[in-house]
């Protein structure tokens, strides 16, 4: 018999975590903070947790995943990076075509 946790899943693959930090440097006790990690612990029946944040104008990935699911986690967070990068290029282009068509 599964859990309601088990049941509530929807048949998800991926669990998604976004935080936004902040956007300088924090202090502990005069010691600067120079960085910061995330980490989704796996929901039951979902084998893969990406955590996508922010802190001190540097954004970050950290994954959590069974290893059967992700064998390499360096490709997969490369692969994560590069559609990542596309998005942005797609994106400015976008932004580029639309105040040209303003201009016209």
């Amino acid at each position: 018999q599964k859990s309601i946790f088990q049941r509530a899943n929807a048949n998800a693959c991926v669990a998604v975590s976004n935080t936004r930090g902040y956007d300088k440097k924090l202090h502990i006790r005069g010691m600067t903070v120079e960085s910061v990690a995330g980490f989704l612990p796996l929901p039951p029946g979902i084998p893969v947790g990406v955590v996508v944040q922010s802190y001190a104008g540097t954004m970050s990935l950290t994954l959590t995943a069974e290893k059967w699911a992700v064998p390499d986690a360096d490709k997969f967070l490369s692969w994560v990076v590069d559609e990542y990068q596309r998005l942005r290029v797609e994106a400015s282009q976008l932004e580029e075509k639309q105040t040209s068509a303003k201009l016209l």
